[in-house]
């Protein structure tokens, strides 16, 4: 067990100095390649948007017909005579049963799969 936790070091150890060196030496030889601009050169694109007028008609709405008589006067209900002693409305609770009894066993029981009511298609 030991020998295990030996290696395991022994390999740790010589793999982080092996990505320390390998990193010192990227960034020794990478001045180099920034600094001098005769060895690469950046291609620049450039996206050139295409002119498009749109045109749009604008439809006037088309004016209703006039109606031909106006409607009748409704007549205003006299609120100054109500009677508020009258008290003839007499409701009852209704009789309702609550037996109430489930069948089986409801294991995986679901509505079902959604279908889509509407599928809009992409506008690429």
């Amino acid at each position: 067990m030991i020998a295990r936790y030996a290696i395991s070091i022994a390999l740790g150890t010589a793999v982080t100095f092996a990505l320390l060196f390998i990193m010192q030496l990227l960034i020794a030889t990478g001045r180099a390649a920034l600094t001098d601009s005769s060895k690469f050169r950046i291609v620049d694109f450039v996206r050139v948007e295409e002119e498009s007028v749109v045109e749009t008609k604008k439809d006037k709405p088309e004016k209703p017909p006039e109606p031909e008589q106006p409607p009748p006067d409704m007549p205003q209900p006299d609120l100054d005579n109500f009677d508020t002693s009258a008290t003839g409305i007499q409701i009852a609770a209704p009789n309702m049963s609550t037996n109430v009894s489930v069948g089986g066993v409801g294991i995986g029981v679901s509505d079902g799969e959604y279908l889509p009511i509407v599928k809009v298609a992409p506008i690429y």
